[in-house]
């Protein structure tokens, strides 16, 4: 488990393919957040890192659907991309759990 200075990571939730998201809580207040961490552990400084990308654009949008960051931190090289834990999940990972139909899938 990575450590994140002023957050207690206590377990992995998923994975894509550019990344891996734990929950765990920040220090300063107790509140659940997901902490993103990317898979490739350095990135070459000429390419904007897609956790870097996720922040400024999740940071902008005016929309209700899109968790507003909290933080975006960078720890021996490795970023972390910090946002609250309101309970929702990944498209993905909902429909591995629930494994619609066809059918249900096109309703």
């Amino acid at each position: 488990m990575p450590v994140v200075p002023g957050y207690f990571v206590s377990g992995r939730c998923w994975e894509d393919a550019i990344s891996v998201t734990f929950a765990g809580h920040d220090s300063s207040n107790g509140r659940p957040v997901f902490i993103r961490m990317n898979k490739h552990r350095r990135l070459e400084n000429a390419r904007r890192s897609p956790l870097r990308r996720d922040f400024e654009i999740c940071k902008e949008a005016h929309c209700a659907a899109i968790l507003k960051p909290i933080d975006l931190l960078k720890v021996d090289g490795i970023e972390y991309l910090v946002t609250p834990n309101n309970g929702t999940q990944p498209l993905a990972e909902i429909l591995l759990q629930r494994q619609p139909s066809f059918v249900q899938s096109l309703g």
